[in-house]
């Protein structure tokens, strides 16, 4: 007679709709036009592969709602010419050239 306890960690990640979404953006994980959301990645326990319990709840980002992709802990950084994401601290789009600022 064997038994065997399969437990662990899951994650679920979902995408909130937030009020100062930046609108129509260019994600560049996805290469999507989107609209920006707040993602929320939280880890429950579980057993046998069922989510019993949340376990915590990890900090809110700014992200592509298609992708999950993080843009930014705070304000996000656009090309106001092609609507580019920046990731970095880049002054000018790697997609167009133009210079970058905040939206």
């Amino acid at each position: 007679m064997c038994n065997c306890l399969i437990c662990g960690l899951s994650t679920k990640v979902k995408s909130r709709k937030n009020e100062n979404a930046v609108k129509d953006v260019y994600c560049p994980y996805c290469c999507n036009t989107v609209n920006s959301a707040d993602i929320v990645h939280k880890y429950y326990f579980t057993f046998f592969f069922i989510p019993l319990c949340p376990v915590k709840t990890a900090m809110t980002y700014t992200g592509c709602e298609v992708c999950k992709g993080k843009f930014s802990d705070g304000r996000v950084r656009i090309c106001q010419n092609c609507r580019n994401v920046i990731l970095n601290d880049y002054r000018y789009c790697g997609r167009c050239g133009d210079a970058v600022g905040y939206l």
